[in-house]
C-alpha cells in the first residue's frame, strides 16, 4: 500500500479535517452545547485549542516519523528510551483494537444516515412523522442492512483508490460540506421562533459550569479530533518534511471546530421551533432535521444536501480507520493490500451485523466514546510524553516548523495534556 507524501499544506489539513470529522461534530457536539450552555463551549474552544496544540501534533509527529505501520510507529517512539523492550510493538495493537470497535459503531450511524437519505430521495420521509419513521427501522435487527453493506464496499474502494485520490476527494468534500451547511443554516434563520432557540444556545447559567460540563467538552473534544491514538498517527504519514506540524494541527482543529459549530448553530435551535426538548443523540439527526426539511419550501432537496454531506464525514472517517488497520495488516503480517481491506471489512460487518438495533447500537457507542477513545488517547499520551525520548519528539515537532518550540511543548504534554486525559477516562468511569 503506497502512502506518498503530500506537499499541499492546503491538501493535508482538508484530508485530516475529513478524517477527524465525524458524528461527534454532528450530534455530540449540538447536544453537549445545547445541554451545557455558554460554559461548554468555553470549555470546549478551551481544550480544542489545546488538544489541537500537543495532541494531535504529537500523533501527526509520530506519524511522520514512522516509517511502517502504527504498531511499528509506536515500537519506534518507545524504543527511543527502552530500546530493549519486549512489549513496545505489542502496545500499539490496543489502540488498534479501539479503531477496529469505533468503525464498526460507526458504520452504522452511517447507515442510519444513508437510509435518510434513501428515504428522503423516494418520499417516505416526508410523508411519515420522523419519529415514527425512526422507530421503525431503529428498533428492527437488520433494518439497514443493505446500505450497511453498502457503506463498507464504498469505504473498501475510496480506499483502493489509494491516499492520493483519497486527498483529492476530501479537497471537494470538506469545502463542499461547510457550503452546504452554510446554505442550509441561512434557510434556518428564515423559520419562526428561531430567536428563542439561539437564546436557548447561548445562555449563561452558572449551574452549568461545573466539573460534568468540564468533562464532557473534553471528552467531545478528543472524539472531535479522533484523538486515539492511532487514526491520526496514520494521517500523519502524510505530511512531508518541510510541514510545520503545529500550524497544520491548529488549522485541523479550526476547521473541524468550525463543522461543529455549524451543526449546533442549524440543529440546536430547531429544538426550541420544534418544542423537543428531549431530543438527544441520534435523535437530532433523525428527529429534529427532517422536521426542519419538512417545514421548508424544497426542502427535500435540502435534506438531501445535508444527508450527503453527514455521510461524506462518515466516510472519510471510516476511510483512515480502515487504511490505518489494512496497513497495518500489510506491513506486520504481509498481507496483500486488497485482502486487509476485505478482512478488514468483513470484521466491521459481521462485529456490527447485529448492533442495527438503536438500544445496542447506543450501548457500543457509549462505551466507545466515553471509555475506548479516551483510553485510546490516554495511552498515546503516555508514550509521547512519559516513554518517549523528549528530544526525539521535540525534533520531529520542530522538523519544518517556522518558529522551534522548546521543553515548554513537552512540559505541557506532560503536565497539563496527559493528566487532562487520564481526568476524562476516571470522569467517563465516576460521572457516566
Amino acid at each position: 500500500m503506497k502512502l506518498p507524501k503530500t506537499k499541499s499544506k492546503t491538501i493535508f489539513v482538508l484530508s485530516a479535517t475529513g478524517s477527524a470529522v465525524g458524528m461527534a461534530n454532528v450530534w455530540g457536539f449540538p447536544y453537549k452545547f445545547h445541554k451545557g450552555g455558554l460554559f461548554f463551549l468555553i470549555f470546549y474552544l478551551i481544550f480544542i485549542s489545546l488538544f489541537s496544540y500537543v495532541g494531535l501534533s504529537s500523533e501527526f509527529a509520530i506519524g511522520r516519523m514512522g516509517k511502517g505501520s502504527v504498531v511499528n510507529s509506536y515500537e519506534k517512539a518507545i524504543k527511543t528510551s527502552r530500546p530493549n523492550s519486549k512489549i513496545a510493538k505489542i502496545y500499539g495493537y490496543f489502540p488498534l483494537l479501539i479503531s477496529l470497535i469505533i468503525a464498526v459503531g460507526y458504520t452504522i450511524i452511517v447507515s442510519y444516515v444513508a437510509k435518510a437519505l434513501v428515504d428522503t430521495i423516494n418520499g417516505k420521509l416526508l410523508l411519515t412523522p420522523p419519529s415514527v419513521w425512526f422507530e421503525d427501522f431503529s428498533s428492527r435487527s437488520f433494518a439497514v442492512m443493505e446500505v450497511h453493506l453498502l457503506i463498507i464496499v464504498m469505504v473498501i474502494l475510496i480506499s483502493l483508490g489509494g491516499f492520493k485520490s483519497v486527498q483529492k476527494l476530501n479537497s471537494i468534500l470538506m469545502p463542499s460540506m461547510i457550503v452546504i451547511y452554510l446554505i442550509v443554516l441561512v434557510k434556518m434563520l428564515m423559520l419562526p421562533n428561531i430567536g428563542e432557540g439561539y437564546r436557548l444556545l447561548f445562555r449563561f447559567d452558572w449551574k452549568d459550569c461545573n466539573i460534568g460540563t468540564a468533562i464532557s467538552a473534553m471528552g467531545d473534544a478528543l472524539f472531535a479530533l479522533s484523538i486515539t491514538g492511532f487514526g491520526m498517527i496514520f494521517v500523519g504519514r502524510m505530511l512531508a518534511d518541510n510541514h510545520d506540524i503545529v500550524t497544520n494541527s491548529k488549522l485541523t482543529g479550526l476547521f473541524d471546530t468550525i463543522v461543529a459549530l455549524l451543526s449546533a448553530f442549524i440543529i440546536v435551535p430547531a429544538i426550541a421551533v420544534f418544542s423537543m426538548g428531549h431530543a438527544e443523540g441520534p435523535a437530532l439527526i433523525f428527529h429534529i432535521l427532517p422536521s426542519i426539511f419538512n417545514s421548508m419550501r424544497i426542502g427535500s432537496g435540502f435534506a438531501i444536501l445535508f444527508y450527503m454531506a453527514i455521510i461524506m464525514a462518515g466516510l472519510t472517517s471510516l476511510q483512515t480507520i480502515f487504511e490505518s488497520i489494512s496497513h497495518t495488516l500489510n506491513k506486520e503480517f504481509k498481507m496483500d493490500d486488497k485482502q486487509a481491506l476485505l478482512l478488514v471489512g468483513t470484521l466491521v460487518l459481521i462485529l456490527g451485523i447485529d448492533l442495527h438495533p438503536l438500544a445496542r447500537w447506543s450501548h457500543l457507542m457509549d462505551i466507545t466514546i466515553y471509555y475506548l477513545i479516551p483510553l485510546g488517547a490516554m495511552l498515546g499520551a503516555v508514550v509521547w510524553f512519559f516513554v518517549m525520548d523528549p528530544k526525539v519528539l521535540l525534533k520531529e515537532i520542530n522538523l519544518g516548523a517556522k518558529k522551534q518550540k522548546n521543553e515548554n511543548f513537552i512540559k505541557i504534554g506532560r503536565y497539563v495534556y496527559t493528566p487532562l486525559v487520564i481526568i476524562v477516562c476516571i470522569g467517563a468511569i465516576l460521572f457516566h
